[in-house]
């Protein structure tokens, strides 16, 4: 009998670590504009579909914004006709088996975001990919965010936190 060896898996940067971990607590915390702070000016956030889904333009979302969407989305949460927050969510995020991801300054981490408004709760599960780039000052942005959710291909409604 042969073993087969493989690879270790990359080291986590902790830096990037810590950064899926603050990115959670502000939306906990709805500090949408210093979550919205932490994405790159060229950024992506998508929820796709489909289980696997290789492009975000072969097929329709749930959620694919880029930076300017997501201003307007931060925007909508702070208007007082915003009725789909009325009252407001509470929300908890769990990041667990936080780890390298599949391409250099990445993560991967399975991500939980349990939600209560209206007397109803609602999880959405799944697991999230974030991409990262340098800032110029030595820190770190978001680059893109994945949430590819285990139920993605179920009928949903509408998703009215951001995740």
């Amino acid at each position: 009998m042969s073993a087969v060896l493989e690879a270790p898996p990359p080291a986590l940067d902790p830096a990037l670590a810590a950064l899926v971990i603050r990115e959670s607590a502000l939306l906990d915390a709805w500090k949408l504009e210093e979550w919205l702070a932490m994405y790159a000016p060229v950024c992506a956030y998508w929820v796709p579909t489909e289980w696997d889904q290789a492009s975000p333009h072969d097929t329709v979302s749930h959620i694919y914004d880029d930076r300017r969407l997501l201003e307007t989305r931060v925007r909508r949460f702070r208007h007082a006709m915003f009725h789909a927050q009325k009252p407001p969510s509470r929300t908890v995020r769990l990041v667990t088996n936080l780890r390298a991801g599949p391409v250099p300054n990445s993560t991967l981490c399975s991500y939980e975001v349990a939600e209560f408004r209206n007397n109803r709760h609602r999880r959405y599960v799944g697991r999230a990919t974030h991409e990262f780039e340098a800032d110029g000052a030595g820190g770190w942005l978001i680059s893109r965010k994945r949430f590819d959710m285990i139920d993605c291909d179920a009928v949903l409604d509408g998703i009215s936190i951001i995740l």
